[in-house]
């Protein structure tokens, strides 16, 4: 018996020393260079593009100089201020934001995937808590399983999604590193196919706004996010445009009235607040239905004509 616990105390200090041989070396060869935010500077860039998907389908700067278009489809707007923070902070020739933004931000879906220890929020934990300078941030619940997973990794080198991490890794130490490498950067997304069915539209709309017995509610999380996105125009001393992108009718008549009325509020006092910063409000911008994505998406071709029609409001230099 004696034997048999010896075996079992010196596996169990040989796993403890591995795993503490293995944090340490990764936070010093992967953590620390890698994910070190001095890496992002962006060259001749003065204009960036952030957000989700309504950024990312419906703003093609892939023919356009200076301006990069860096919105992730899915990406909470939470997560997309501290990657423009980031971004700002490290590039000062950027002096205009873009963002799109609509009435869905601020909708309950806005809470399912900030430190809510769902697999959508790991994900996002895993690939921008490295981002987060602000660790007394009051909707970081560092109760949560997530928020223990983020500070292992990247505070402390325990080497958590070590896969996903490989391919940047080898990249950045072969001299064939890209920022798109990372899977937080984003990018234009130009797709095709139309999905406009009502019945696709109804269920999307269900799945933004209404919550548990068909409650609908305000997420405090979203409307925070987007106070903070406008922020930016005053603490960086930068030009922020705010844009909601086109909306197929129907998809448009299905906003619940609550939600919409605190979100045109909500902008409309953020605008006086910050006289940096403008809002335009696209929703109803003509278009086909083929031009659709989907209810509230564009594909190829309808953010072609989008985008055309921003460059000749001039909504795209840097001039803002």
């Amino acid at each position: 018996m004696k034997h048999y616990k010896k075996w079992i105390s010196l596996t169990v200090v040989l796993l403890l020393t591995f795993a503490l041989i293995s944090s340490i070396v990764n936070y010093f060869v992967v953590i620390k260079p890698v994910y070190n935010t001095d890496n992002f500077k962006l060259p001749d860039v003065s204009t960036i593009v952030v957000g989700a998907s309504h950024s990312a389908t419906a703003i093609d700067t892939a023919a356009l100089k200076q301006i990069t278009n860096l919105a992730k489809s899915g990406e909470p707007l939470f997560f997309s201020y501290y990657k423009s923070k980031m971004l700002l902070t490290n590039n000062e020739d950027i002096d205009h934001l873009v963002v799109a933004i609509s009435p869905i931000h601020i909708g309950k879906y806005a809470d399912e995937h900030i430190f809510s220890n769902s697999s959508g929020s790991r994900k996002f934990v895993m690939d921008y808590f490295f981002l987060i300078d602000e660790t007394n941030d009051p909707f970081i619940n560092k109760y949560s399983l997530d928020y223990v997973i983020g500070i292992s990794k990247f505070k402390l080198g325990v080497p958590f999604s070590y896969m996903s991490d490989l391919k940047v890794t080898l990249n950045y130490y072969t001299s064939q590193f890209t920022h798109s490498d990372y899977a937080f950067w984003g990018g234009v997304e130009s797709l095709d196919g139309n999905h406009i069915e009502e019945s696709r539209q109804l269920e999307k709309s269900n799945f933004y706004y209404v919550g548990e017995n068909s409650s609908i509610r305000s997420s405090k999380i979203g409307v925070e996010s987007i106070r903070r996105l406008f922020s930016l125009s005053e603490e960086y001393d930068v030009k922020v445009t705010v844009i909601t992108t086109p909306m197929h009718p129907y998809f448009r008549s299905l906003t619940p009235p609550n939600i919409k009325k605190e979100f045109v509020g909500l902008i409309d006092n953020l605008v006086l607040q910050y006289p940096n910063s403008s809002y335009y409000d696209f929703s109803s911008f003509e278009l086909d239905n083929d031009d659709y994505l989907d209810g509230d998406h564009l594909n190829k071709q309808g953010a072609a004509k989008f985008t055309g029609y921003l460059r000749t409001l001039g909504l795209l230099d840097s001039d803002g």
